[in-house]
């Protein structure tokens, strides 16, 4: 399973708005197993974290969907993401005990 980090900023002005685009989106493809949503604020406006479960199989599908569904919020002026593959704790430790 492949994890990703999506981080979303919008002005605080545009939230209503983005709620509306994001109201759109009812179902996740299959491939995407879980997305969780935690919402903070900063110095840019409102902020969303995203982590995203993905099928191994599937990432170029997931990572195509996904632009797809930010593409809804582009005309948002202000509106921004990052998306970035994370790893778990317990795959790091593995990541860091491999020899080369």
């Amino acid at each position: 399973m492949a994890i990703f980090m999506l981080t979303i900023w919008m002005p605080t002005n545009q939230v209503e708005e983005g709620m509306k685009i994001a109201a759109q989106v009812t179902k996740l493809p299959p491939y995407i197993k879980k997305w969780q949503q935690l919402a903070a604020s900063d110095e840019k406006g409102a902020k969303s974290y995203n982590i995203l479960y993905i099928d191994d199989s599937k990432i170029e599908d997931a990572m195509n969907w996904v632009a797809k569904v930010l593409s809804l919020s582009w005309k948002l002026e202000g509106f921004a993401y990052k998306i970035e593959p994370v790893a778990s704790q317990r795959d790091m430790q593995k990541i860091m005990a491999m020899k080369i």
